[in-house]
């Protein structure tokens, strides 16, 4: 994830005027993708990925290796492990997997 917010690309998503969720884009990579719950399991976090994979080129996400559910998610999207980290970029105790589009 970059050091600084300047570098990401923000994106609001929403729906018939409700705010679905926002992700976040730095240089081919998903830096943050968040729905909100009522909006989960309703297929929008696969449309918004096939956006910014087309729009954004993104080759590159980082996931909280506990959250099994992101990785089935990004997974079952075409992406693989390329990592497994015991620490984030910020060298705290927050295990990370790098997932990659190949």
């Amino acid at each position: 994830m970059p050091e600084n917010l300047d570098e990401v690309k923000l994106y609001l998503w929403e729906d018939n005027g409700e705010i679905v969720g926002f992700s976040g884009v730095s240089a081919e990579e998903l830096v943050m993708l968040f729905l909100d719950p009522d909006f989960i399991g309703k297929r929008y976090g696969s449309q918004i990925l096939i956006e910014l994979i087309e729009t954004e080129d993104i080759k590159r996400i980082d996931v909280n290796s506990q959250n099994k559910y992101a990785k089935h998610f990004y997974l079952s999207h075409g992406f693989e492990i390329e990592s497994e980290e015991d620490l984030d970029g910020f060298g705290k105790p927050y295990p990370i997997t790098r997932l990659v589009k190949k």
